[in-house]
């Protein structure tokens, strides 16, 4: 069976169900809670980034998170994120954030998803809040901003950004972006642009 059938099975649980795993330092699973409790006792829960790329322009969409989020409000975020419920694997979790958060399905998403790395960040060390095992995925998915919808609870509004300025704008004093500046974030941004690079060529090579 794979992950995208999978995907549609466990979605068929209660969508209110909040519970995740949470971790020692070695990624070994302890046990299972409610997330607002993983989060306010800083253990260490997983988490699932999603990057969309516009194949033709190589611009990335993100979010700005909505004002009533209780955890960085207004901050700019990845295209869709969240924690992998404890019934989830990270790849069930993506797919699910992005249709709910940004409305676009599995079956779009899932074809070319890849994930480029996974980091521990603990951003209670950076003034925020959470303490994670994030899984960092790119997908190349050409829409308009017209095309996606909303989930007005937890995004404010979505745009596009160069990587040159996202980067810039994450690895900067005072940023107003989610993810904290740290050797991570510069070790992402690498992969990142390496991706973007391979794409490219990879264009060239089928334009000849």
């Amino acid at each position: 069976m794979s992950k995208l059938e999978q995907y549609k099975i466990e979605t068929k649980e209660d969508s209110k169900k909040e519970e995740v795993n949470y971790f020692d330092e070695q990624g070994n699973k302890i046990g299972t809670l409610d997330r607002k409790e993983g989060i306010q006792k800083g253990l260490l829960l997983e988490a699932v980034q999603l990057w969309i790329i516009d194949p033709d322009t190589k611009q990335i969409l993100v979010q700005k998170r909505s004002k009533q989020k209780s955890i960085d409000p207004g901050k700019i975020d990845s295209s869709c994120n969240g924690h992998v419920r404890s019934y989830e694997i990270p790849e069930q979790a993506v797919l699910r954030e992005a249709f709910e958060e940004i409305g676009v399905a599995p079956t779009e998403i899932y074809p070319n998803m890849k994930k480029i790395m996974t980091v521990t960040v603990d951003l209670t060390k950076v003034g925020g809040k959470g303490n994670y095992i994030a899984h960092e995925y790119i997908t190349f998915l050409k829409h308009p901003i017209s095309y996606y919808k909303l989930q007005k609870e937890e995004v404010e509004e979505i745009f596009f950004m160069d990587y040159e300025t996202l980067r810039k704008e994450t690895l900067k004093e005072n940023s107003i972006m989610r993810m904290p500046n740290t050797k991570e974030a510069e070790e992402f941004f690498d992969l990142l642009g390496k991706e973007l690079e391979n794409q490219i060529t990879q264009e060239k090579c089928m334009d000849k």
